[in-house]
């Protein structure tokens, strides 16, 4: 049985969705990339009929369609993004817990809103948590929202809790974005 679906996506729009046979237990997460397409929908509701858990992050912002919301286990977005989805600008508590509430109406199992300097808040079941920022001397935030996705994706693989997933991706957000450039701003897994 098909364990792990790999996307990949070109900058003209050309997409490749490959199925490839098990991975070691423990491996069924999907980060999805975030071209809103027909092929996208097709992984999506593939990965939903394998029980696989889906990470979607609409960067750079785009709106999703409704359709694709009751297949995506975790919604990341920035603010903008959220502002995309919802017509709500999150930056304090009330704007963020509108707009969280907004996208899993349209279905999203849990949703985290990064807040730049602000930290982020997310949602476990009908609770709202936040986490804030750690102070640092930002040089350069090209990778900060990737590295947060990333890290947030593989603690979550490897069965951390939500709060104690956000936390260390703040950590190696923080960390990205006091060096420059992107990928070799973003941190190893030691000094996390």
């Amino acid at each position: 049985p098909t364990q792990a679906i790999i996307r990949v996506e070109a900058p003209n729009f050309a997409a490749a969705t490959a199925w490839f046979p098990p991975f070691p237990p423990g491996l069924d997460r999907k980060l999805l990339p975030s071209t809103v397409s027909p092929c996208l929908l097709a992984s999506l509701e593939l990965a939903r009929e394998l029980g696989m858990y889906t990470i979607f992050n609409p960067a750079p912002a785009k709106i999703i369609p409704e359709k694709y919301y009751p297949f995506i286990d975790l919604l990341i977005v920035n603010q903008v993004e959220a502002e995309y989805q919802t017509g709500i600008l999150p930056q304090e508590e009330e704007s963020c817990r509108e707009a969280i509430q907004s996208m899993r109406r349209l279905g999203a199992g849990q949703v985290v809103i990064t807040l730049g300097s602000r930290g982020s808040m997310f949602n476990i079941g009908e609770e709202m948590y936040s986490v804030p920022a750690l102070r640092v001397e930002a040089v350069d935030t090209t990778a900060a929202g990737d590295t947060f996705i990333g890290v947030l994706a593989a603690c979550l693989a490897e069965n951390k809790d939500m709060e104690e997933s956000v936390r260390c991706a703040t950590r190696a957000a923080a960390i990205t974005i006091t060096r420059y450039g992107a990928q070799q701003s973003i941190p190893y897994r030691e000094e996390v």
